[in-house]
């Protein structure tokens, strides 16, 4: 007998346990509105917010950065007379045209919206080619494709980390392309620089002798 109520009691202790239990947990979920499951859920939600909001701001930087050197490579097309530097310009264009398909596409199925005008900084910096004389055209156009693919190489290596797979995929296939560009882009600076040298601190190390327009030296914040 003593044990039947032994064991009566240990039971209602352990019924009325649970039910101090159930009667937190719903005291919880009524003041903020959440269970375990939720918070889970939300954590899950916030990581992927930030991870889009990294893959819109690389798919935005690509674009503009496509952009740019379109622009500045059609440009010296124009206005160079050296065939060295219209080889160059010409097979940047032809590799970006495949490269800026991709990028449309991926943006495309991830829902971002492609900027499709450069920014003030860098309209600026394709029309102070016209500053220079001809040398002087050819040696900026190397130098600003240098500081280009160095920092789109920057930008290629940060998306790294995206959770898209494809993402992912299209950053490891691009980055091939990208180091090729940035070594023909040195080899272009320094056959564009190398009879220049020596020729004081001027940035561009263009002396008057090659006849800078008259408007004269570009602003030096651009360069």
């Amino acid at each position: 007998m003593k044990f039947k109520i032994v064991y009566l009691m240990s039971v209602f202790m352990l019924v009325m346990a649970g039910c101090g239990n159930s009667e937190k947990q719903n005291q919880y979920v009524e003041q903020t509105g959440q269970t375990d499951r939720d918070t889970s859920i939300q954590v899950n939600n916030n990581m992927q917010e930030l991870t889009d909001t990294a893959d819109r701001v690389f798919f935005k930087g690509a674009a503009i950065a496509n952009i740019f050197e379109t622009e500045l490579s059609s440009r010296i097309l124009i206005v160079t007379e050296s065939e060295e530097v219209k080889k160059y310009a010409r097979q940047i264009l032809s590799d970006q045209v495949s490269a800026g398909k991709d990028l449309s596409m991926l943006a495309k199925k991830n829902g971002v919206d492609l900027p499709t005008l450069l920014p003030d900084e860098k309209i600026g910096m394709v029309k102070n080619i016209d500053i220079y004389n001809q040398e002087g055209k050819n040696a900026y156009y190397a130098k600003r494709m240098v500081e280009h693919y160095v920092s789109l190489i920057d930008l290629f290596n940060k998306i790294s980390t995206s959770q898209d797979s494809q993402t992912k995929q299209f950053a490891a296939k691009s980055l091939v392309m990208l180091k090729s560009h940035l070594i023909m882009s040195e080899k272009l600076q320094q056959d564009m620089t190398s009879h220049k040298r020596n020729q004081g601190d001027d940035p561009l190390q263009i002396s008057d002798k090659y006849n800078m327009k008259p408007n004269g030296d570009p602003d030096k914040k651009n360069l």
